[in-house]
């Protein structure tokens, strides 16, 4: 703990942090796949501890182009120059609006992945712990299977082992 968080009780920390979150904001966002994969490998390398770091700072960059419109316009401008020196065959609109039709169909016919952990619990604190991939599996694996978000089997998983013995 800083020396700062020292000078606080933990009710006057709880108050800090309630003010902080009533003048910030959160919200939920949807990633294209492509994009959600980028994303995800980010966090498994350890660039961003998760999706919400990675947002603040995403915003926080575009935050920063606003304030210097000439690097915004010199960054959209080689973005163009890119897509036109890419030497990959471009395709025609129908071609792309056909391509994305059979997309829709694909996942209009299929059921999506069943890894949706939205639940709205009451529960507003955040933890951030490092794990092996194996240990990340078997704890969504866990959740899943009880069909209960990562705090309510966090919490099973404490009142096991607060358990006296038997």
């Amino acid at each position: 703990m800083s020396s700062a968080e020292e000078e606080f009780t933990p009710e006057e920390r709880e108050r800090i942090r309630a003010n902080i979150e009533a003048r910030g904001m959160t919200f939920e966002v949807f990633l294209p796949e492509s994009l959600a994969d980028w994303l995800r490998a980010k966090i498994a390398a350890d660039f961003y501890a998760d999706a919400a770091e990675a947002a603040l700072v995403a915003f926080q960059e575009l935050h920063e182009l606003d304030r210097h419109p000439r690097v915004r316009t010199a960054l959209l401008d080689a973005r163009i120059q890119a897509a036109l020196d890419d030497p990959r065959p471009g395709i025609s609109v129908e071609e792309f609006r056909t391509q994305l039709q059979a997309k829709w169909r694909e996942f209009a016919h299929t059921e999506p992945p069943a890894t949706d952990r939205r639940y709205r619990t009451g529960r507003n604190q955040q933890i951030n712990i490092k794990a092996t991939a194996q240990v990340i599996e078997r704890l969504y694996k866990l959740a899943d299977a009880r069909h209960v978000p990562l705090g309510e089997l966090l919490e099973q998983a404490l009142d096991a082992l607060e358990r006296p013995p038997a």
